[in-house]
């Protein structure tokens, strides 16, 4: 009994970490995308697979599974969608690889759904979370099987099934953790400490991706530079404090004009960056004459007392449009942006000339 108990928490702490490492997948995102939480959703459907064809014995004779375990790990890191795809999996292994599942078996699975689906509802710890579904799992799992097979329901199976779930929460809890702090190592080496945007690293890394895409399908590829004007007067005058709130609250404004497609670092000091895959050269300038707007617009209040307004200059550029070739892309943005200063700034300009 020891050793199938062994075996299943190994099966339970591989398959954990694997939908770890697809929670760490791609870019960093506040929320799991649909895709992700189909990929979970298999894993802990092949988890539970898994755990149904290894099942426990017990010392009286007979044998239990906790496979129901595998579900509450979908539904708390995948909520309903993993939860849905896991017991699919599960409902198909026993139906083609068993070879047949029972009323009882499709009655106790789509019963620990409903149950699982009523409680991910709530907010609920972990601790609360995994104590409530164990028990109630196990409950329905053992009960119905008991009472499909016409015996007296057997309160030792309800134990040992039980037994085999606890131990789930710790291995959740040490998964969480590291999928927690590699989410959080991911975010500081990726965005900028003080705005929140994408920083310089990760403007280059887009940067070169986005370029293959545009040669590829010879399609457009607008690149904005901007810079606040005379943001060394703001600092000098209010202090470095009060400039980095400007900053925070420029770039917010910036975020605000731009979809989710759309790219924004700070690329160091008061220099921002967008990159905008797919837009022609006019459109770029749209869009730039509508951030340079939006933060001409703005009214930043510092403490609730200092009103601060400030103007930007955006230098712009197109891949396949403007330019040819890709080493020249940032140069001529930054050629663009000089003009826009030269002009004397609150401009947007191209290679060819300045609006505003």
């Amino acid at each position: 009994m020891i050793k199938d108990y062994i075996a299943c928490l190994g099966l339970i702490f591989a398959f954990m970490l694997t939908a770890g490492l697809v929670q760490k997948a791609g870019r960093y995102e506040h929320h799991v995308s649909l895709i992700k939480h189909i990929k979970i959703g298999v894993i802990y459907g092949l988890l539970g697979s898994g755990l149904l064809l290894f099942s426990i014995s017990m010392p009286g004779g007979g044998t239990i599974n906790i496979g129901y375990v595998a579900a509450i790990i979908a539904a708390r890191n995948g909520r309903a969608v993993s939860l849905g795809a896991a017991c699919l999996i599960m409902w198909v292994y026993q139906l083609f690889i068993n070879g047949a599942i029972t009323g009882s078996e499709s009655i106790s699975l789509a019963a620990l759904v409903l149950f699982l689906l009523a409680l991910i509802q709530f907010q609920l710890s972990d601790p609360v979370y995994f104590l409530l579904a164990i028990l109630g799992g196990t409950a329905m799992h053992t009960g119905l099987s008991s009472i499909a097979a016409e015996q007296q329901i057997s309160f030792q199976a309800f134990l040992y099934a039980a037994a085999g779930g606890i131990p789930t929460y710790f291995i959740q809890k040490i998964s969480k953790r590291d999928v927690e702090l590699f989410r959080s190592y991911h975010k500081e080496a990726t965005t900028d400490f003080l705005t929140g945007v994408q920083n310089v690293r990760q403007f280059d890394k887009r940067l070169n991706s986005l370029v293959r895409k545009a040669l590829l399908r010879n399609e457009p590829l607008s690149l904005l530079l901007i810079d606040i004007d005379h943001f060394k007067k703001i600092n000098d005058t209010y202090g470095h404090i009060t400039g980095d709130f400007v900053l925070k609250e420029a770039a917010k404004v910036l975020t605000s004009q731009l979809s989710n497609k759309d790219f924004l670092s700070r690329n160091g000091g008061e220099e921002f960056a967008v990159l905008l895959p797919g837009y022609a050269h006019a459109k770029g300038l749209s869009v730039a004459e509508a951030l340079r707007k939006s933060i001409e617009a703005a009214v930043f209040y510092y403490e609730f007392t200092l009103k601060i307004q400030i103007t930007i200059s955006i230098g712009v550029a197109t891949l396949n449009e403007t330019v040819y070739d890709p080493e020249e892309l940032i140069v001529q943005a930054d050629n663009a942006l000089y003009s826009a200063k030269h002009a004397g700034r609150n401009q947007v300009c191209s290679i060819h000339k300045c609006y505003n």
